[in-house]
């Protein structure tokens, strides 16, 4: 088509030249357009592609951080301690003493034998002035 135009000097050969030039033009304009898009994808996959990772390694640390707590305080959680037994009065508490349990005695058999008396024969001492009986 252009050596047409050459032949029938309509077109000179600065003009063959500019639009040989501003083809070749377009074609590297296209093929620019085409690596930046590419270029841009990629890079957008790249990008996703990282925050999907650091998302993944962020919930693997956090289940680390939980498996290391769990190692620490156990699970299912110790249970609750058993509450104290009342507090024990009276002669049996330790120290002894108290306030007395129950009303007071009054009545009763009078005490064997006299304060300080002698022991029973094959028995103990006496104990706070009562004989008490030999064992066995």
């Amino acid at each position: 088509m252009l050596l047409l135009l050459l032949l029938a000097r309509i077109a000179s050969l600065s003009h063959v030249v500019v639009l040989l030039i501003a083809s070749s033009m377009v074609l590297v304009f296209v093929a620019l357009v085409v690596v930046a898009t590419v270029a841009i994808v990629l890079l957008h996959h790249l990008l996703a592609l990282l925050l999907l990772l650091s998302l993944m390694m962020l919930r693997l640390l956090l289940l680390l951080l939980l498996l290391l707590l769990l190692a620490l305080y156990g699970w299912p959680p110790p249970p609750a301690p058993k509450p104290l037994p009342p507090p024990i009065w009276g002669a049996w508490a330790p120290g002894g003493g108290g306030p007395p349990i129950g009303p007071p005695v009054t009545g009763g058999p009078p005490p064997i034998g006299p304060p300080g008396g002698t022991p029973a024969p094959g028995g103990p001492p006496p104990i706070g002035g009562i004989m008490k009986p030999p064992c066995g």
